[in-house]
């Protein structure tokens, strides 16, 4: 049984000469380079950190934006 080019991406051992591979399975040797990267397990790690990362850097602009505005408020109210 012919086995899916996905199936075979996500189950294929980083080292193109692994002999733990099922025989026709990725045997070019491009797959099994990107296999690492196209693992489910390191997307979810990068989406979670590129999540965290843009929160971080919208609280930080957000902090920033309200101390600015609080510093121009304070300076409007001493000049009155």
């Amino acid at each position: 049984m012919r086995l899916s080019l996905r199936w075979c991406i996500f189950n294929v051992r980083p080292f193109p000469d692994d002999h733990n591979r099922l025989p026709g399975c990725c045997s070019s040797r491009l797959p099994t380079f990107f296999a690492p990267l196209l693992r489910l397990d390191f997307l979810f790690f990068c989406c979670l950190f590129l999540l965290l990362f843009l929160f971080l850097l919208f609280l930080l602009f957000f902090l920033s934006l309200f101390f600015l505005l609080s510093f121009f408020a304070l300076v409007f109210f001493f000049l009155l």
